[in-house]
């Protein structure tokens, strides 16, 4: 009752009569540590008592706002400690059991590579002790994950009368929902793929239902754990957001996206009808998130493995096919133009990356789109070429540029940004 699975009540000191809420942090799951947690209805402070010649002293190791100003404060705080550390002298920091089986070791779940490259050192402020030994270090960052573990995973944090207004306006927070729920989904997904590994050669038919059974439960939780994630990296808000201060906890949004897909986890789902339903819609909605910001590769490869239907697959760009086969249309009013190809090819990927960059102007191979998506439409404007020439009656060297910059062109100036929206 008085335990999570990293925080436990400190029933010495607490009072929760007179809304007193103390909560000890055993980072291994077993051992009492020198920190503790309070919140109240505007701040979560950490703090590390130490003994020094006989004399406890309390520190405050992370002090994080949650007021009126949480859109900023709480993103910034939890940022800046990214990289910091604090030592806890003999008590291990990593749990004894199950390890691979928490928010921090899963939470870069794929590799993170802007953790990995680039990393900033470490503007550890709050070291306890001038270079102690690396084992009795603790990263705040796994601190911070421990904590959001028992927040969401527990209920040892519901003993706290602040309990409901914390989880409130942290779910308001689109930082703090996003930070939560990607670290939720490592957690499950790790989770699922252990359970998909184990007893794989189950003896009797009682034990191969049992597995399927679990398989299905656990299925579907990591079906909402990955809805609710996907959710916050399709908002608008999640480029800039990821793409600005506070990337060490992120990488960019498309990036995160292709984790949940590469490679491809297939989820066994207890309802064939609701729920199997939900998880294709799901699944067409993120490949058409990927179709709408130029990536047509990764939404086509997104479709096929996902429900192995090729009439799924946007194919059919209706503005894109209207565009361009105005711009065959008018290819009679420009035959007598000097004829200059390749002049017509830099224009056709200049406004093929014009028209990337308008809808996702952070993204970072917009270069390599831009040729794929400038040889899409070139393709478009090839077959459209053959299918209206019975009526144009023109040769389809070289006005297949013409047509193809010109189709492209009138992108710029119809209602919206993308080929797959309706006219």
């Amino acid at each position: 009752m008085y335990h999570g699975r990293y925080f436990r009540l400190d029933t010495d000191v607490a009072n929760i009569e007179k809304g007193i809420a103390v909560f000890r942090y055993c980072p291994d799951r077993k051992t009492d540590s020198g920190i503790y947690v309070t919140f109240s209805d505007d701040e979560i402070v950490f703090y590390f008592n130490s003994r020094v010649d006989d004399t406890i002293k309390n520190a405050t190791i992370l002090h994080i706002p949650i007021d009126d100003n949480i859109d900023r404060s709480f993103a910034s705080t939890v940022t800046e400690a990214f990289d910091e550390n604090i030592d806890i002298g003999d008590v291990s920091s990593s749990p004894q059991e199950n390890p691979h089986l928490s928010y921090y070791l899963t939470f870069s779940f794929g590799a993170n590579s802007k953790q990995v490259k680039g990393r900033k050192k470490s503007r550890s402020r709050r070291n306890m002790h001038t270079s102690p030994p690396a084992s009795e270090l603790l990263l705040v960052r796994k601190l911070i994950l421990d904590f959001l573990f028992d927040l969401k995973e527990t209920r040892i944090f519901e003993m706290s009368p602040y309990y409901g207004e914390l989880t409130e306006k942290l779910r308001s927070n689109f930082f703090a929902r996003c930070l939560i729920a990607k670290a939720r989904y490592g957690y499950q997904r790790v989770f699922y793929e252990s359970i998909i590994k184990e007893d794989r050669h189950a003896s009797s038919a009682n034990e191969r239902k049992a597995r399927k059974n679990k398989r299905q439960f656990y299925g579907e939780i990591l079906f909402q754990a990955e809805k609710e994630w996907a959710d916050c990296i399709r908002d608008p808000r999640s480029d800039h957001t990821f793409h600005n201060d506070f990337h060490n906890w992120f990488d960019d949004s498309e990036t995160e996206m292709r984790r949940i897909y590469l490679p491809y986890l297939p989820i066994a789902l207890n309802d064939e009808g609701v729920t199997r339903k939900l998880k294709k819609d799901h699944d067409k909605t993120t490949s058409m998130w990927f179709t709408m910001r130029y990536n047509a590769l990764t939404s086509w490869r997104i479709l096929l493995e996902g429900n192995n239907s090729f009439w799924d697959i946007h194919l059919i760009r209706p503005r894109i096919l209207f565009a361009v086969g105005v711009g065959w249309l008018t290819v009679k009013s420009v035959e007598q133009l000097p004829n200059f190809p390749i002049i017509l090819i830099v224009m056709i990927f200049a406004v093929s990356w014009l028209l990337i960059w308008r809808v996702v102007p952070l993204v970072k191979d917009i270069f390599i789109r831009a040729l794929r998506f400038s040889g899409f439409v070139l393709l478009v404007s090839y077959i459209l070429g053959y299918v209206l020439n019975p009526i144009i009656k023109t040769e389809i060297y070289p006005n297949i540029f013409v047509a193809t910059f010109l189709g492209l062109a009138v992108q710029i100036f119809l209602r919206g940004g993308n080929p797959n929206d309706p006219m």
